[in-house]
């Protein structure tokens, strides 16, 4: 009797082996209905045999039942909480639905896995999500090989590494990520902005010579180019780059912003006023082009011209608390000390805590 019971056990066995193959070479092939039909036939014998389980979340997964595979890497799950095909399976799955609940199943992969790069990359993809800039980069250093190639993670990598003030590191990434994709303007502006940063002027230029050809240059890549060339001392190059951006881009505030200051460093305070009076004609709005024409009209000695620009920017917005201080400044500056001292006081009373005030 034992024998026959032991007899019939083994040949349950090759028999679990043989469908076992069979379903994996249908899944090879891309047979995924078929390996599907052959799984649940062998699960009506061994319904809780945590392969085939798995293996018909891998069959549904394929022929984009996401729900339902979900449904069978779950059933693994619960035969066996550590199977770990069955954890990688329905980590993806929620992974790519953005379910809270990959975070738990990707951790419980590299517990049983620590050097699983794919279930890093994820962790990092979500740590970055939740602005975990710290758990980001370490999950994303664990799984370098993986993100090599991932402009996606490369780019997060390095937004994290810039926020945690690793410009280096930062800098690193986005040279990869230009090299998977060096068509990207958007890669090369975030590139050269972070050579910037850095005072890597040359660098920057190289960046971003192929978004300013004649033929089509990029507005942004300009007034980048000017940055650039103000820092390596070349104002003429800085200025006909800013005056280019503006005519590409006249509706620009930010470019206008950049022409006062380049007027303000080099006293060029007529030039600066020009430029700016041609950008109220365009964003008579701004509260920022007014302040700033303010800005140079006290630099010319025009007090009353710079006080009435301030008065305007407050009144299109109010929330710049910066504006009551330029304000007191131009009193001090055009020697008005009767004036200046009581809106201090008074900008003092609102704005307690203002230290410059």
């Amino acid at each position: 009797m034992l024998l026959r019971e032991l007899a019939l056990a083994l040949l349950m066995t090759a028999s679990q082996a043989a469908d076992l193959q069979s379903i994996e070479q249908a899944l090879k092939a891309g047979n995924f209905a078929g390996a599907l039909a052959m799984t649940r036939s062998a699960l009506q014998a061994n319904p809780l045999d945590v392969r085939l389980q798995t293996l018909e979340g891998i069959a549904l997964s394929r022929l984009g039942k996401g729900k339902d595979a979900l449904a069978a890497y779950q059933a693994a799950l619960k035969t066996n909480p550590n199977y770990l095909p069955a954890l990688e399976g329905a980590a993806e799955i929620e992974y790519q639905a953005k379910s809270p609940a990959a975070t738990a199943l990707l951790t419980r992969v590299v517990s049983l896995q620590p050097n699983d790069q794919t279930a890093h990359a994820m962790l990092g993809a979500i740590a970055f999500g939740r602005k975990d800039c710290s758990s980001a980069v370490e999950h994303f250093r664990r799984s370098a090989q993986v993100i090599a190639t991932n402009a996606s993670a490369l780019e997060q990598d390095g937004i994290c590494h810039l926020r945690m003030k690793n410009l280096d590191l930062a800098i690193a990434d986005f040279q990869r990520v230009l090299s998977l994709q060096p068509e990207d303007a958007g890669t090369r502006h975030n590139l050269a902005g972070m050579y910037l940063s850095d005072k890597k002027y040359q660098q920057a230029l190289d960046v971003l010579k192929s978004l300013v050809v004649p033929e089509a240059p990029d507005p942004e890549a300009l007034a980048q180019c000017a940055e650039a060339y103000e820092g390596l001392g070349n104002t003429p190059e800085a200025v006909a780059s800013l005056r280019q951006a503006i005519v590409l881009r006249p509706d620009a505030e930010e470019y206008y912003l950049d022409f006062a200051t380049l007027s303000f460093a080099h006293n060029s305070f007529d030039v600066g006023v020009t430029m700016l009076n041609a950008g109220l004609q365009r964003l008579p709005k701004s509260a920022r082009l007014y302040l700033a024409r303010g800005i140079l009209y006290i630099q010319k000695g025009e007090y009353d011209q710079g006080e009435a620009d301030f008065e305007t920017a407050n009144q299109l917005n109010p929330g710049q608390a910066f504006v009551p201080d330029v304000q007191v400044m131009a009193k001090m500056e055009s020697k008005q000390g009767g004036g200046a001292l009581p809106k201090a006081r008074a900008q003092v009373k609102q704005h307690p805590k203002d230290a410059f005030l």
